[in-house]
């Protein structure tokens, strides 16, 4: 009797988000699920967002069944929005993770 071996795929989502104050922005929220985290620059924020987003969609398709590699990516799609004087505001950013792996059905 043969194995039947199909992939599986599963996705996370992880939102960068900028804290705006009356003085402008003062550190950026990484936001999933039920957590919330306040990282104070924007490059430390992104690259949490990415690690976090490619980790929790790991461990959503080890939870579907799929065993040995993974291949995980991660997009990012930038949020804006222009305001009345016609100026750009940061909405934040969205990162999706994507795991694809293989398992025995």
């Amino acid at each position: 009797m043969g194995a039947v071996v199909g992939n599986i795929s599963a996705e996370s989502e992880v939102e960068l988000r900028p804290n705006h104050t009356a003085d402008g922005i003062h550190g950026y929220f990484v936001c999933a699920d039920d957590r919330q985290e306040l990282v104070k620059d924007r490059a430390t924020a992104v690259e949490r967002c990415r690690e976090l987003a490619a980790q929790l969609a790991q461990e959503e398709a080890r939870k579907r069944g799929v065993v040995g590699d993974i291949r995980v990516t991660v997009e990012a799609e930038d949020r804006r929005s222009i305001d009345s004087k016609g100026l750009s505001i940061d909405l934040g950013t969205r990162f999706i993770g994507t795991a694809i792996g293989g398992a025995v059905l």
